[in-house]
């Protein structure tokens, strides 16, 4: 049977609808590309070999073996990807306040602060490797790093403090107890520099601040959320403190690590210098990857985004991955077969385990 051509066109109100909807459909798609929410991604980083990134003065020769720090990749969803994400499975996401901050400016915050950390975290892997292999630190200054303060503070996001009216400050409570007069206190100040376009921080030479109290009360909490309980809270606008270190070795280390925020590659830092500072025998010529924060006494913290890590392990074809004991099971999750994840608690672990015999 026959028709025309008339009879196979959709009447125009129909054909108006169907237009209708599809701008209303794009419209919306493109809306919700455009809206970003309070989540944030997780994807596969990269795995970076440290002996690019570190240098020696004097230079030291170079020895076999590499080891990878691995990072994650962090970026604020729209609302279109946040839909996506929930109806498909992934990428992991999570809220700002999983990260410790809220909005676009605690997200600007976030990164200064991981910085920070990483700072930290490299000097904390230096003072770790040369004890680890049984060689002194030419000089170790202990104090207390701020990373947030209220705007009327005398302190600042970066400064190093050394000490309170003379008396050296290593710890929160010591600071609360210098403190707690709620008076004026002089403190020995070190002013962090932070080079917002490369990461790295500059501190300058000791400074006296006067710290003057300010209205509102502010209770001292550490980077890691515990606070201070020892003694009453504190009235000079400080929110956030570490315990900290700079360090003075020789030979000296400097790390690079531009763009690159956080603590978790303090272990892969310490567990490559120290492979250089015994001449390569502890690697012997292989290539390994690790994450994990460190502290100067040389142990091994958990860290987030193992899972995204360990696919970027596989991406760089590493075979071995070292990681805190806690994490083990959330990197084999999505680690490819044929990676090897080894779990340590120290950097003492971490050597035993690729100087025993079965490792050879």
């Amino acid at each position: 049977m026959g028709f025309s051509i008339a009879e196979r066109r959709p009447p125009r109100r129909r054909l108006l609808r169907l237009l209708l909807i599809s701008a209303l459909l794009i419209a919306a798609t493109s809306t919700a590309a455009a809206i970003h929410v309070d989540a944030y991604a997780l994807t596969p980083g990269s795995a970076t070999p440290m002996g690019s990134r570190m240098t020696f003065t004097p230079p030291q020769p170079r020895v076999g073996g590499q080891v990878s720090m691995v990072d994650v990749n962090i970026s604020q969803m729209t609302l279109l990807a946040r839909v996506i994400a929930d109806a498909t499975g992934g990428p992991r996401h999570f809220p700002g306040s999983a990260f410790g901050f809220e909005g676009t400016d605690g997200l600007e915050k976030y990164f200064e602060q991981s910085y920070l950390t990483m700072d930290q975290a490299k000097h904390d892997a230096v003072i770790a490797a040369f004890h680890a292999v049984g060689q002194p630190i030419a000089n170790i200054t202990t104090g207390l790093l701020v990373y947030d303060a209220t705007a009327s503070s005398s302190l600042h996001l970066g400064d190093f403090v050394e000490a309170v009216n003379g008396k050296r400050v290593t710890t929160t409570c010591e600071l609360a107890r210098a403190l707690n007069a709620g008076t004026t206190a002089v403190a020995t100040v070190r002013r962090g520099h932070l080079g917002r376009s490369t990461g790295a921080v500059r501190f300058g030479p000791p400074t006296r601040v006067i710290l003057a109290p300010t209205r509102q009360p502010h209770g001292l909490s550490t980077y890691g959320g515990s606070r201070c309980f020892a003694a009453p809270t504190t009235m000079f606008g400080l929110r956030l403190v570490n315990p900290a270190h700079l360090e003075t070795s020789v030979p000296a280390v400097s790390i690079n690590t531009a763009q690159i925020g956080g603590p978790s590659a303090g272990f892969a830092m310490a567990l490559y210098l120290a492979n250089r500072l015994q001449g390569g025998q502890l690697l012997r010529g292989r290539a390994v990857a690790a994450t994990g924060t460190i502290d100067a006494d040389g142990k091994v913290g958990n860290v987030g985004g193992v899972p995204e890590k360990a696919v970027a392990v596989g991406n760089a074809k590493l075979t071995i991955f070292f990681v805190p004991r806690d994490e083990v099971d959330a990197a084999r999750v999505s680690a490819q077969r044929g990676i090897q994840v080894v779990g340590v608690d120290s950097l003492d672990e971490a050597i035993a385990a690729l100087t025993s015999p079965e490792s050879a």
